[in-house]
C-alpha cells in the first residue's frame, strides 16, 4: 500500500506535474488584464455550479491577488465561499507544505484579497455586516485578521468599534467576528486582544 502511494506521487509529480505548472485555463492567461478576469468571475456567477470551470476560476481569482485592481475587490468577495479544487496529489492522499490546512490555502479569494492590504478591509467588514453565508463572513474575518498578522489587536478593535455603531442584528455578526478572530491573536498579543473585546466598556 505505501508503496502503490510512493508511485502515485511519482506519477503526479513526473506525469502531472506540467499539466498543473500551465494555466489550467483554456480562456485566460497570466497576461488577462484584470478587467477581464473580473469579468471571466462574475458570468461564472450565473452559471449553475455543473458548467463552472472551477479550475478557471481558481486562475482567475489567483491572478487578481497580482493585478491589484481596486475594482476586483468585491468580486473577490463574492467568491470567498469558492473552495479551490483538490490537485492530483491532493486526491491520492498528499498533501504539500500544509497548503489545505489553513483557510487561505483553500479560499484562494482570501489570499488574494490579503495582498491588497488595508485597501481591501472596508469591504471585508461590510460582508461580515451583510452577507447571508456565514462561510463568507469567516473567510472574511480570517482574511481582515491576516492583514492585521503584526498587531492583531487593531482588527479585534475594528471589528468592535464597528459592532458599537451597528444596528442590534448587524452588531451579531460582527460580534461573532470577534470570537473567531481570537484565534488569530498570537500569544504575544493575547492580552491586548482580549482587551479589545471589552472597547465598549472603557
Amino acid at each position: 500500500m505505501y508503496l502503490h502511494r510512493i508511485l502515485s506521487l511519482a506519477a503526479v509529480l513526473t506525469i502531472g506535474a506540467p499539466k498543473l505548472a500551465l494555466a489550467q485555463c483554456p480562456v485566460l492567461t497570466t497576461n488577462s488584464p484584470a478587467d477581464e478576469l473580473t469579468a471571466f468571475l462574475r458570468s461564472s456567477k450565473e452559471l449553475p455550479a455543473e458548467r463552472q470551470d472551477r479550475d478557471c476560476i481558481q486562475f482567475a481569482l489567483e491572478q487578481l491577488g497580482s493585478k491589484h485592481s481596486l475594482d476586483a475587490i468585491p468580486v473577490l468577495v463574492d467568491y470567498l465561499d469558492f473552495e479551490r479544487p483538490l490537485t492530483e496529489a491532493e486526491r491520492e492522499g498528499f498533501s504539500f507544505h500544509g497548503s489545505r490546512k489553513y483557510i487561505g490555502g483553500t479560499y484562494i479569494a482570501s489570499s488574494s484579497l490579503f495582498t491588497f492590504g488595508k485597501v481591501a478591509v472596508p469591504a471585508l467588514v461590510s460582508a461580515i455586516k451583510t452577507r447571508e453565508s456565514p462561510l463568507i463572513r469567516r473567510n472574511a474575518t480570517y482574511t481582515i485578521m491576516q492583514v492585521f498578522r503584526a498587531e492583531p489587536f487593531k482588527g479585534i478593535e475594528l471589528l468592535e468599534q464597528e459592532a458599537l455603531a451597528s444596528p442590534p442584528p448587524v452588531a451579531a455578526n460582527l460580534r461573532a467576528a470577534v470570537l473567531f478572530a481570537l484565534k488569530w491573536c498570537d500569544e504575544r498579543n493575547r492580552r491586548r486582544c482580549e482587551a479589545a473585546t471589552h472597547a465598549e466598556t472603557r
